[in-house]
């Protein structure tokens, strides 16, 4: 009897586009993965540092209301009790998709950490108490956020109560600015000679022992609380023998605080030729200094002693 064999290719065609199907979901996934998940990480990311942003904005405003305070002697709890800022470290990675977690590090240096000029001001004539006579040291908190996403590492850093961003990698974006501007008010006083007058409150963080810095990925909190002040005033009027020079790793920012055209808190009195404001890039250490000029500088400086630590506690006093 002969045989008779019949093709049947339902079930062929059946796994093929089982196999086309699993395909098509690869691309797709492969797309997504490679394509669209970095960009969303990415925004991500600028999304929490924008957060952090205005977590510094909150925490200078915490510092100085507190400062104020304590400097009017108000009996408020608020001047003297430990107040919380919160600041949140890192960003987490997404479920299902091959992401990374980008973490965060926040970090005080407070005026024990200070030498060698590296972070001050000094004043000629010097001031005359025994804590600053040898210059005012600018400690700061200091975050560092780690990308994962972008070319580049983000920190921000609240100094001589201002907010500096600074960016470093190598993407043509790094650089550094002075996102808010320190406690710093100019006055121009009529007369002959005439003087421009200075107002300046400079905080000083004093640290909890073990309590200065942090990192990973979830929120972490900055208390604060003020301790004490002193007032310094003087009058600058002999140029080259009487200055104010700032010091810092962030000389950038605190220049173009200083100088950005038409909008730097100095720049009108040293453009008119009241005052001279140099960027002495030369120099080793390098540091901004401010002298008279065609009138004298009038000095009024609040140098306010606070207690800062990271994470749950007692503040120190």
């Amino acid at each position: 009897m002969k045989k008779i064999l019949i093709k049947n290719n339902f079930a062929l065609a059946g796994v093929i586009e089982a196999l086309l199907l699993v395909g098509l979901v690869a691309i797709i996934l492969s797309t997504i993965q490679l394509a669209y998940i970095p960009e969303i990480m990415k925004q991500r990311e600028s999304d929490h540092l924008d957060e952090v942003e205005n977590q510094f904005s909150q925490l200078k405003s915490v510092i100085e209301t507190q400062s104020m305070m304590g400097v009017m002697q108000s009996d408020e709890a608020i001047a003297h009790s430990p107040m919380s800022s919160p600041l949140i470290l890192g960003t987490k990675k997404l479920p299902y998709f091959v992401t990374s977690n980008s973490f965060g590090f926040i970090e005080i240096v407070d005026k024990s950490e200070m030498v060698d000029k590296i972070n001050e001001i000094e004043l000629s004539p010097s001031v005359s108490d025994s804590r600053y006579i040898n210059g005012i040291p600018l400690t700061s908190v200091k975050y560092t956020f780690y990308s994962m996403y972008q070319d580049y590492d983000t920190n921000y850093i609240y100094e001589g109560s201002g907010i500096i961003l600074n960016q470093t990698g190598s993407s043509r974006d790094t650089g550094e600015a002075m996102k808010v501007n320190p406690a710093i008010t100019v006055e121009n006083i009529s007369g002959s000679p005439g003087k421009i007058k200075i107002y300046y409150y400079i905080p000083i963080l004093n640290c909890a022992p073990g309590k200065d810095n942090a990192q990973g990925l979830d929120i972490t909190y900055i208390r604060t609380n003020y301790s004490s002040h002193i007032t310094h005033t003087d009058t600058l009027t002999n140029p080259g023998d009487h200055y104010i020079r700032l010091y810092s790793n962030h000389l950038d920012a605190w220049n173009k605080s200083f100088m950005d055209n038409e909008i730097g808190l100095l720049w009108e009195y040293d453009h008119n030729g009241y005052i001279d404001v140099t960027y002495e890039k030369s120099a080793n250490p390098k540091y901004i200094e401010i002298s008279p000029n065609t009138k004298d500088i009038d000095i009024d400086f609040t140098i306010l002693e606070l207690g800062v630590q990271v994470g749950l506690g007692t503040v120190i006093n």
